[in-house]
């Protein structure tokens, strides 16, 4: 591993540290400038999402929860602003570490995480989305919360919405290419549609 490349790491991790309140702040950055900062190493880095995303799986498996609630922050700014490939490996370290937070938090909180998971409907692999749904409750936690937070959550629904209509377009826009490039996508965003349209409430 070259020497930049592992300065680069160490900031990562700084930024991460300085966020979720591991680290004191820095004077000389911006608290509002930390999430912009880290998507914008993860995306100029992203031939290297493996290692940077380790420092990420580390952060869920050693912090305490009240670190790990802020980094789920930083987990879902990546996942919506980043993508694929660090949603592909951090979302298969996700489940114990949000059934954690998600258990022993207080309202506000798990409103938060509500919400976070809420809005991964059209991200995050099914399988792991359906895990929390169904061990977490996740039904009858959103019913519940639906008197308190109900625009909270509608503005979630928006957003599922959007996502549902960007893999629409997709789906259109691959209708134009040769058919044998079709064949395969098309199978696959067909059944993402498929398996998530059950699941809008």
């Amino acid at each position: 591993m070259s020497t930049s490349f592992q300065n680069i790491k160490n900031l990562f991790n700084e930024y991460i540290c300085i966020y979720i309140g591991l680290s004191p702040p820095n004077k000389n950055i911006d608290e509002n400038s930390l999430l912009p900062r880290i998507n914008g190493l993860a995306y100029e880095n992203i031939a290297h999402y493996i290692e940077l995303s380790k420092i990420i799986v580390d952060h869920l498996n050693k912090d305490e929860i009240r670190y790990k609630i802020r980094l789920f922050h930083i987990i879902d700014s990546l996942f919506k602003n980043v993508g694929k490939s660090y949603i592909d490996f951090i979302s298969q370290h996700l489940f114990t570490s949000f059934k954690e937070c998600f258990t022993f938090s207080d309202l506000e909180d798990r409103i938060l995480l509500f919400r976070i998971y809420y809005t991964w409907k059209y991200i995050v692999p099914l399988e792991i989305t359906e895990k929390i749904r169904i061990d977490l409750k996740m039904d009858d936690f959103k019913e519940m919360a639906m008197k308190d937070f109900g625009r909270e959550i509608k503005a979630c629904d928006e957003f599922n919405e959007m996502q549902r209509k960007k893999i629409l377009d997709s789906e259109t826009k691959i209708k134009k290419q040769k058919p044998e490039i079709l064949i395969g996508k098309k199978r696959n965003i067909s059944n993402k549609i498929n398996l998530f349209e059950s699941n809008i409430k």
